[in-house]
């Protein structure tokens, strides 16, 4: 019986357990992904022009950075299931703004990987800019001949000009009833998923 409770609770927390723990940035495949496409702060217009005119990332409170305040980065252009499983609000929009950094192996140095399937790197306090290759992203959620969704990077000016798609609408509505769903089945399940 203990063993079972234990199993039990172990897979109910698992998820929630993940989002504390962190390791060392030393996969291959996550650092060559990095300094080909770069690490993308996901943020608001606001906080996008007030890191380029500060030269700084501020880090998140402690509540959201699960102890340490942490910068948080998505390797490579965000993937809807990360921009989803990170609470990202702009999604509806059918749009996302970021600044997007290309450090070097070297300046990896710093970021830690989150052990949990929302491909969040991190950096543990201020992260000046100044000796980053620095920009602003303007990405667009875009549905592919497989009808999966995802975002690309495009122009600031097709940003600006973009309408949301009834299409892509359709596809967020099925993706976000299927979520919720599935919370409802492990809500009704367990009594609590955190």
């Amino acid at each position: 019986m203990e063993f079972v409770l234990i199993s039990l609770v172990s897979f109910v927390m698992y998820p929630s357990i993940n989002k504390y723990i962190y390791s060392k940035l030393n996969d291959k495949n996550d650092i060559e992904k990095i300094t080909e496409e770069g690490l993308y702060h996901v943020t608001s217009e606001e906080a996008v022009k007030s890191i380029i005119d500060s030269g700084f990332f501020k880090p998140s409170n402690i509540i959201t950075s699960y102890g340490n305040r942490k910068v948080f980065f998505f390797a490579g252009i965000p993937k809807f299931k990360e921009a989803m499983l990170n609470g990202i609000k702009d999604i509806e929009e059918q749009k996302l703004i970021a600044v997007k950094i290309k450090p070097t192996k070297e300046q990896l140095q710093g970021f830690k990987v989150r052990k949990y399937d929302d491909g969040a790197i991190a950096h543990i306090g201020k992260l000046y800019i100044e000796q980053i290759d620095t920009s602003i992203a303007y990405l667009i959620l875009d549905i592919n001949e497989k009808g999966e969704l995802y975002f690309k990077e495009t122009t600031k000016e097709e940003y600006y000009n973009h309408k949301p798609s009834k299409i892509v609408e359709q596809e967020i509505n099925i993706k976000n009833f299927i979520s919720a769903y599935k919370y409802q089945y492990k809500l009704s399940l367990y009594g609590s998923i955190n």
